[in-house]
């Protein structure tokens, strides 16, 4: 596999270097010339399938969305195991540059294809939902969010306004394919776009098939350093795309962040309702 890149055949010893750390150790394999030529993602012992079950969700997604748009998915070369934790290989890629500069240049390159992108996964991914599916994915979080007193009030004053022009049938939602953690640091340049998109998608780990419109876009927005008044265009062709009026964005993302409130994990509840103070601001003053 490796050996086909040039990588580990041409190696004495593979050098890993820690990148970052989360559930998952994530390392940068060198090659005997000092390049860099795959990540390495290792599931922790208290978390033994958490490589090999976002590698699913990776798969799943591309798979889905086919094409152009599933090509963006950066999957993984191999999935494996290693003393009973997964693990899985995966082409390098460069991330964003950490100079403050060229950061700035590259983000504000990424943003229109990005959001291009976006749109276009929401449009082939939206689908109505049925009664049952209403209440689940969408009256029961907003429920839960608008109860939730470690939320700012503005939060739960938009969850329950959500709930309400849904009970009242006003609003008439739509499940997309969520990555649920997209921001800059989950996008990575790609080496040879050609006619594609300039940059692949990583850490599906939080994907849902069923997920709710909004916060991917407004998540990617902020980290690409896009003024609310910038995203105007952009928030109001999402909403093109779910099928609703751009007064209802708001829904969008309180059904999304009522969905995360009830299925936190390792997430600290005080940062969770930061974020979703932030969120929140963002998309109503993007409106």
């Amino acid at each position: 596999m490796l050996r086909d890149r040039g990588g580990l055949g041409q190696v004495s010893a593979v050098a890993l270097r820690r990148l970052v750390e989360d559930h998952c150790d994530k390392f940068i394999v060198f090659s005997r010339g000092g390049q860099p030529i795959a990540f390495v993602v290792l599931s922790p012992p208290e978390f033994p399938r958490a490589a090999a079950q976002a590698a699913a969700s990776a798969f799943e997604a591309s798979r889905r969305l086919g094409g152009e748009l599933g090509a963006t998915v950066l999957t993984p070369l191999h999935v494996g195991e290693s003393d009973g934790a997964s693990y899985t290989v995966t082409a390098f890629c460069r991330p964003l540059s950490t100079n403050r500069w060229i950061s700035r240049w590259q983000r504000w390159r990424l943003a229109a294809p990005v959001f291009d992108w976006l749109h276009a996964v929401t449009r082939r991914t939206a689908s109505p939902v049925d009664d049952a599916q209403s209440d689940a994915l969408f009256a029961q979080p907003l429920e839960a969010l608008a109860a939730n007193q470690t939320v700012d009030a503005s939060v739960r004053d938009a969850a329950a306004a959500a709930r309400e022009a849904l009970a009242a049938g006003r609003w008439r939602p739509r499940t997309v394919l969520a990555h649920n953690d997209l921001w800059a640091g989950n996008l990575l340049r790609r080496p040879h776009p050609g006619s594609g998109t300039p940059f692949y998608v990583i850490d599906w780990a939080g994907a849902r098939s069923e997920g709710h419109g909004m916060y991917d876009l407004v998540r990617v927005a902020m980290s690409l350093g896009v003024a609310p008044a910038g995203a105007r265009r952009t928030v109001a062709a999402h909403c093109e795309a779910l099928g609703c009026d751009p007064s209802m964005a708001n829904h969008h993302l309180a059904s999304a962040l009522g969905h995360l409130s009830l299925n936190l994990g390792e997430w600290p509840a005080a940062q969770f309702a930061q974020t979703a103070a932030v969120c929140h601001r963002y998309l109503t003053a993007a409106r």
